[in-house]
């Protein structure tokens, strides 16, 4: 598994899908992830990886989702003022 400190899908060498399926793969029971979003497409690319990990007994997974940034319009100014 490549070691990184910060994993984005901003060059094809190495995406958050690779990422997150070698650390599924080398695992020995337990995953923690924190995401700003979830999708679908996302799912499908971790799916057979996740479904292989749940075969061990002592497998977990913590999720961790953010939501969709909604824009408070009670604020003046544009966000270079703030």
């Amino acid at each position: 598994m490549k070691k990184k400190e910060i994993v984005d899908n901003e060059t094809d060498n190495y995406t958050m899908g690779e990422f997150l399926n070698d650390s599924i793969s080398n695992t020995s029971s337990k995953i923690d992830v924190a995401s700003g979003y979830f999708n679908t497409t996302g799912f499908a690319i971790l799916r057979s990886s996740l479904w292989k990990a749940t075969e061990s007994n002592d497998f977990r997974m913590r999720l961790l989702f953010g939501r969709e940034a909604i824009q408070d319009k009670t604020i003046e100014g544009t966000p270079e003022d703030l």
